[in-house]
């Protein structure tokens, strides 16, 4: 059991830590601004954007290309695909995308994939 002074100085010092305000660093200059990266990978492909990316260990073909590339090694002969996306409702930006697969050989895949 704490006795009564205790609790006062707990109290006193969980208060001054709480309205004393500093500030606080974390990383270094060089990767400023890189927190938010993941926030700019926009997927244009429509199968797995409608899933939300919750489907990521089951993408296969053209589209595991964005969310797990491994998915690449699932494509049968050739894909080629091109999409057309308005992004952001009524901000008039549009993505076109297109992308290419190839089956090379017994276990190889080459893929190509273009944002505009």
């Amino acid at each position: 059991m704490m006795n009564k002074i205790s609790k006062i100085v707990l109290n006193s010092a969980v208060a001054i830590g709480l309205m004393s305000s500093g500030s606080m660093f974390a990383g270094n200059p060089d990767r400023a601004g890189s927190a938010g990266r993941g926030q700019l990978l926009i997927n244009p492909w429509a199968r797995s954007t409608g899933w939300g990316g919750a489907n990521q260990s089951n993408a296969h073909g053209l589209e595991a290309m964005y969310l797990n590339v491994a998915g690449l090694a699932f494509t049968k002969k050739t894909e080629v695909v091109f999409s057309r996306s308005n992004w952001l409702g009524g901000s008039k930006v549009n993505i076109n995308a297109f992308g290419f697969t190839q089956h090379v050989g017994e276990t190889g895949v080459l893929g190509l994939e273009l944002l505009l």
